[in-house]
């Protein structure tokens, strides 16, 4: 199952027309890597916009449970009202109760920032089965928010200090990287929707680390690029 759905027929209609693929590939993880199985597994993503915003829902009807950290409160009210996902997290403990205690697959949007909840995650050696990200790294000035803002603060700096808003959300995104690769080594399957953590860490002066991509047979291969 290739895991680019956008460049296809369908074109970008929305979640509506992300959410099949985003499935499928759910899917296919599922029966390449636990039997066909995801009873009791869950899945770690962050982002809940446009695309993102289709993987709670993908999840559970794939058979995961799922947790998906998001900075925006206001999206994950969205997802909520338009029931793509089932409830709503204020803090890690919270969610991961949440998906540890329900009977049948659950999502959770939580609010908080991907790199530090991801952090969080590995310095607690909590490893999710499933590990993705549909952030909007692609956009580090607009799309990102480094560690330790609050959205109106990255508000404020986008306008009078764009330099050092990209350097601190590049930062936060290294973070993010890194502590996806240490899921991995522990054991997490990490099918990487996008490729733009790829896309930063081939720029020229800035250290980020080595990130793997998913493959149309769901293979894992390690980019590497000095910088």
């Amino acid at each position: 199952m290739y895991g680019q759905m956008t460049a296809g027929s369908w074109i970008y209609i929305g979640s509506q027309g992300i959410i099949q693929g985003t499935y499928e590939t759910f899917v296919a993880i599922a029966k390449k890597h636990f039997n066909g199985d995801a009873a009791n597994k869950w899945i770690l993503t962050g982002g809940l916009g446009g695309m993102g915003g289709a993987q709670p829902l993908a999840a559970t009807m794939a058979g995961f449970s799922m947790i998906a950290v998001e900075c925006d409160e206001s999206r994950i009210d969205y997802r909520l009202n338009t029931r793509y996902v089932d409830t709503k997290a204020h803090s890690l403990d919270e969610a991961l109760s949440i998906i540890k205690n329900s009977d049948k697959p659950i999502s959770v949007g939580l609010l908080g920032n991907a790199a530090d909840v991801y952090a969080e995650l590995v310095e607690r050696n909590i490893t999710p089965d499933v590990v993705t990200d549909q952030t909007s790294a692609h956009d580090p000035l607009n799309g990102y928010l480094p560690q330790g803002w609050s959205m109106e603060f990255a508000k404020q700096q986008r306008e009078s200090n764009s330099e050092g808003v990209v350097k601190a959300a590049k930062a936060a995104m290294a973070v993010q990287v890194q502590a996806i690769l240490d899921m991995q080594e522990r054991g997490a399957w990490p099918p990487i929707m996008a490729t733009t953590f790829v896309k930063w860490r081939l720029k020229k002066a800035y250290k980020m680390p080595s990130i793997s991509l998913v493959s149309c047979l769901l293979t894992f291969e390690i980019y590497s690029a000095k910088v």
